[in-house]
């Protein structure tokens, strides 16, 4: 099966309706979405990543995984799944919270949905999918900082944390939705990687050499941080980073606070992505746990334009560019894809 066209198929079919003012429609075409995510998600068995979480269920992978993650796993090891079954439930429930997500925060779920199927259910949901988890577990705190739920936040900040750890750097997001730290929240958020990276690396390398910690833990890091990477740098990314900058900065002012925080979080992922992109890959692994705002965020800007038409269309093809651009990244899982495939 090809990927590409059932994406394109998708985006062709769906698209249209993206302009229509009929919301009972739009909510309809949204919950069909929803069940193609399931679909294609509980049933693809052509993720890259496959065999190393079969690995991973089965006991037998190389490195430390995330505590909360292999927790989850030996439940459901001790109830008796195999491996399939588990990866189908996973896959099941990573689309509900994905469902719950977009109904809090998405006021075009239609939207939202396309951007979303064409660009981090490929990248996120298909194959990294332990990272696509936090990500939606910390989008789930974002909402409880925003209503000083403190302590429901940092629950869902450690349960995140637990199952990928790159989402600890979402920590100062429990200052941002305050007033008087707001601006400097916002300055910190700009400058911070220019301060975390480069120790981070040096950490790294101390832990690998002095074997304190699972040395397969920072050598998978630091082979990150030395591969060369190009997606800060290619003329679509720039691209990319220009529409989303110009996105934000013509409509922040007008702003609520959801969208502000969404806001935030995209701002930070361009930043990693772009000042970091030659250290290496683990850049712009690191700014993916930010930029999957970016869904939720852009259709919901479309209320602060007053020429929706057109920014819903420019949507629209910018999630087009979003497909090109997953297709090129990983271009053996969308040659590959596969459904029912259990070997």
């Amino acid at each position: 099966m090809s990927l590409l066209f059932l994406n394109f198929l998708i985006l062709l079919l769906f698209s249209p309706f993206a302009f229509s003012k009929n919301a009972l429609l739009k909510n309809g075409l949204f919950a069909l979405l929803i069940l193609c995510i399931i679909f294609l998600s509980v049933f693809q068995t052509s993720s890259p990543d496959l065999d190393n979480y079969k690995l991973i269920y089965y006991g037998k992978y190389f490195r430390h995984i995330e505590p909360v993650y292999m927790d989850i796993v030996s439940f459901f090891r001790f109830i008796g799944l195999n491996f399939y079954p588990f990866w189908a439930v996973q896959a099941f429930f990573l689309s509900l919270l994905f469902y719950r997500l977009v109904v809090m925060y998405a006021d075009d779920r239609l939207l939202t949905s396309l951007l979303f199927i064409n660009s981090y259910f490929i990248s996120k949901q298909l194959i990294q999918t332990r990272n696509f988890f936090s990500i939606l577990i910390l989008l789930f705190m974002v909402r409880f900082v925003i209503e000083r739920k403190y302590k429901v936040a940092c629950l869902l900040y450690g349960l995140s944390s637990g199952i990928h750890y790159s989402t600890l750097l979402f920590a100062p997001l429990f200052f941002a939705h305050n007033k008087k730290f707001e601006k400097l929240f916002f300055f910190i958020v700009m400058i911070s990687p220019i301060f975390l990276v480069y120790p981070l690396i040096n950490l790294l390398s101390t832990i690998s050499a002095l074997q304190i910690s699972d040395k397969y833990v920072a050598a998978y890091y630091i082979a990150q941080l030395n591969t060369e990477s190009d997606l800060g740098r290619s003329v679509f990314q720039i691209a990319r980073g220009f529409f989303l900058l110009v996105s934000i900065f013509l409509t922040i002012k007008k702003y609520d606070s959801k969208d502000k925080g969404l806001a935030f979080l995209v701002l930070e992922g361009l930043f990693f992505k772009f000042a970091f992109s030659s250290i290496g890959h683990l850049a712009s692994r690191l700014s993916e746990v930010f930029l999957f705002a970016e869904v939720l965020l852009l259709p919901n800007i479309t209320k602060y334009i007053q020429n929706k038409t057109l920014y819903k269309a420019i949507l629209v093809a910018y999630s087009f560019f979003l497909l090109i651009s997953s297709k090129n990244t990983y271009p053996q899982f969308f040659e590959n894809f596969t459904l029912f495939d259990y070997r």
